[in-house]
């Protein structure tokens, strides 16, 4: 009698409950993985705005909990996003709580409150002003500016914060410094006028919550701007498709 070869998928196979076969389906797929709740809180990671949780990079930054990894085993993909949160980044609005959208997906910042603490006019004078703030302004305290009637200037593009030199504090303390630019970046020494500003706060200490995406193969997470720290608990997703054939020796 001669041998033939039937393709049948892992998905099939697992479904079947034949115990000749689920026991080598369960290993091609990971089983332990999927049934595992890993928890990372990655921490000091180069900034990035799209992490892949998969590479060394991540798992070297990272404490890990629900998974005990070999030292060449890399973090699975993610099948199901439990909880996620920003805890470190070098632009101000990016910390908090953040809901997870497919690629085709836009990545958004936590929002913020639902009025400015703080708001008041300033004025440019060649480029630049300081403004003393009557509100508590912190690390994480957004700042928006819509500029006015700009005179002296012929190439005067934008007004925005120098965040290099934010003075976070109590009223009193706390200041910032408002700059025109030219649409190269530079500064543009020939601005003059008003500029209105508010300072909003985000909605929780968490930072609200914004929007991140994941990718089609569950391992790289894409954030409205970099971050260096995060908290993720997931479930992992298997390591093989499930479409992908298993083939079964039958009469």
């Amino acid at each position: 009698m001669t041998t033939t070869t039937k393709n049948t998928d892992l998905r099939q196979v697992l479904n079947s409950g034949n115990d000749n076969l689920i026991a080598d389906a369960l290993a091609k797929i990971k089983a332990g993985n999927i049934l595992s709740t890993i928890k990372i809180v990655v921490a000091a990671l180069a900034a990035d705005a799209s992490p892949d949780i998969t590479t060394a990079a991540v798992k070297a930054a990272a404490t890990i909990t629900g998974a005990v990894l070999d030292t060449d085993e890399q973090l699975p993909a993610i099948g199901k996003i439990l909880s996620l949160r920003v805890t470190a980044s070098g632009t101000a609005g990016s910390l908090g709580n953040y809901g997870v959208a497919d690629v085709a997906g836009a990545a958004a910042l936590p929002q913020l409150g639902p009025a400015p603490a703080g708001i008041g006019t300033a004025t440019l004078i060649a480029g630049t002003v300081t403004v003393d703030t009557t509100v508590t302004l912190t690390a994480n305290s957004v700042i928006s500016m819509t500029p006015g009637t700009i005179t002296g200037s012929t190439n005067f593009a934008s007004v925005g914060e120098l965040t290099a030199s934010r003075v976070t504090g109590a009223p009193g303390v706390a200041e910032f410094i408002i700059q025109a630019n030219l649409a190269t970046g530079a500064i543009d020494t020939d601005a003059a006028g008003p500029v209105m500003w508010a300072i909003h706060e985000p909605t929780n200490p968490d930072g609200g919550v914004g929007m991140a995406t994941l990718s089609a193969d569950g391992k790289e997470l894409t954030f409205p701007n970099t971050v260096t720290g995060f908290i993720l608990e997931y479930s992992p997703r298997e390591d093989v498709d499930l479409d992908t054939s298993f083939p079964i020796g039958a009469p």
